[in-house]
């Protein structure tokens, strides 16, 4: 099976155990400070132009949304779309597509290295994950840690020539 079809099919599995939650997965580039698509089945295609607008407009830090949070502190941040001042300049994109709560989860590869993070969008305000959730998670993340390190690498390898749009 393919590492893009394990992931989604990971995300999915997720999503059934989820009540109410999307869930995508996010690769991170250190190097550009960039984030990218790896997976989110059923979030609408479209969506994901909201990380390539971070991308290009070069606003990616610990307070842009939950993900650049999680990215930066390495934590798992869970926030409220509609209050949390981490949304301000980004708050517009995510709105329209229902979204009103997000939690984001680091991820790493087989050797540590922080990879991305798993975004976890609710339609309801201020949903959050419960400990137990995100231990979950964090536990079925890890058995696919090997094809992780080769998303990751392989990102690593493409935006060394500049390039900031990439669907995994």
């Amino acid at each position: 099976m393919g590492i893009k079809i394990a992931l989604g099919r990971m995300c999915l599995e997720l999503e059934q155990v989820l009540d109410g939650i999307y869930v995508t997965m996010l690769f991170y580039d250190r190097e550009r400070n960039n984030i990218f698509h790896g997976a989110g089945p059923s979030i609408p295609v479209e969506f994901f132009d909201f990380f390539t607008n971070i991308n290009e407009q070069g606003i990616l830090d610990e307070n842009c949304a939950s993900c650049g949070r999680a990215i930066y502190t390495q934590e798992v941040v869970q926030t409220d779309i509609g209050t949390s001042s981490l949304w301000t300049n980004v708050k517009e994109s995510v709105i329209k597509y229902g979204f009103k709560s997000c939690t984001s989860i680091p991820f790493f590869t087989h050797t540590g290295r922080l990879a991305g993070t798993f975004a976890h969008y609710s339609n309801k305000p201020n949903n959050r994950l419960t400990q137990d959730e995100v231990e979950m998670i964090q536990e079925k993340t890890s058995m696919f840690s090997f094809d992780i390190q080769r998303i990751s690498d392989f990102i690593h390898e493409y935006t060394q020539v500049g390039n900031t749009r990439l669907t995994i």
